[in-house]
């Protein structure tokens, strides 16, 4: 009788354990990932990558989509992403967004309680107007390991992986060619990176171009910044702004081009320390041959854009891992 007892009150145990257990929703679809607009409070997972040549790209991602104007991003000021969203080392490629207003990106507006990770957003063309980004336009919450490629126009809080960062973002890059509108084209808040920060930047770099008219507080890897920014680097190649910090052009954060041990340049001074410097000696990154830094999970060499044609087979492996090894990207905190 005590046996039987026992027995069904570990059967009940165990039923309340399922019923208090969640689990993230799997996107497969670009329709499932649209979707997510009308659970913002949900957790996520990205199953696949998605792109132009996969089912609902039209209806959702397109030039044609949504009357025109695109991409519908997933969270407003008012109605926040409050959720977490995990692409698992996949990419989203083609994005296309030109919208009128704030808060313009994948994700439109994201809260403090939002997590987004390991997630690559691939050639998008996004146009906006205020608090323009690839990720994010406007982030209150975490980054970790994602990226972004492609062209982004706007007209004030513009930047390649997000408009506005007011919390965290670590272990990530942006290759964005970031554009002020011919709107007003005097040149507010625009970066590589981000164009405003009063949050954290860790370990993170930029190699696109930004372009604004009579530039105000515009920086090739952040237009203004009232935040912490460490181990970070832009590239400041031809056509960029003369500063990596718009608001502050003594910050020095300029990196050496291509250089395949270190990612820094010796005379800046914008670490919180400067030594180590960022070796990348951690599984997150590879450290290509003759190439930018780049994730362990990021797809292989055919759909890589490479410098001076660099096959995969000659990528440096940091530390030995190779990719078959790495199950998921490491989700680091960079405080």
């Amino acid at each position: 009788m005590i046996r039987r007892q026992f027995r069904i009150y570990v059967l009940i145990l165990m039923l309340f354990m399922i019923a208090g257990t969640s689990y993230a929703t799997e996107i497969t679809s670009w329709a499932e990932l649209a979707a997510i607009s009308s659970g913002l409070a949900g957790d996520y997972v990205l199953m696949n990558d998605l792109g132009s040549g996969d089912a609902g790209y039209d209806t959702y991602a397109s030039s044609s989509a949504n009357g025109g104007v695109g991409w519908l991003p997933l969270g407003s000021l008012g109605t926040q992403f409050t959720g977490t969203f995990d692409g698992q080392g996949h990419t989203i490629s083609n994005l296309f967004i030109d919208r009128s207003g704030n808060d313009v990106g994948l994700f439109g507006c994201t809260s403090a309680d939002s997590e987004i990770s390991n997630v690559g957003l691939v050639d998008v063309n996004i146009t906006g107007d205020f608090y323009v980004g690839g990720i994010v336009g406007n982030n209150k919450g975490t980054i970790t390991n994602c990226y972004s490629t492609g062209s982004i126009t706007g007209d004030d809080g513009v930047g390649g992986l997000v408009g506005l960062n007011f919390d965290t973002i670590t272990n990530c890059y942006s290759t964005v060619n970031v554009v002020e509108s011919e709107t007003y084209r005097d040149g507010y808040n625009l970066g590589g990176l981000a164009g405003y920060n009063s949050g954290t930047i860790t370990n993170c770099y930029s190699t696109g171009g930004v372009d604004a008219g009579e530039p105000n507080d515009v920086g090739g890897f952040v237009g203004l910044n009232g935040g912490t920014i460490t181990n970070c680097g832009w590239y400041n190649h031809a056509g960029n702004p003369d500063y990596p910090i718009g608001s502050n052009p003594e910050e020095e954060i300029t990196y050496e081009e291509l250089d395949n041990t270190v990612f820094y340049d010796k005379t800046h001074n914008i670490y919180d320390t400067q030594v180590p410097y960022w070796d990348f000696t951690t599984p997150i990154w590879y450290e290509w041959a003759s190439d930018y830094p780049r994730f362990t999970e990021e797809p292989a060499a055919g759909n890589i854009k490479k410098i001076s044609g660099v096959a995969w087979a000659s990528v440096k492996k940091v530390a030995g891992v190779a990719v078959a090894n790495i199950k998921k990207i490491l989700n680091t905190e960079g405080q």
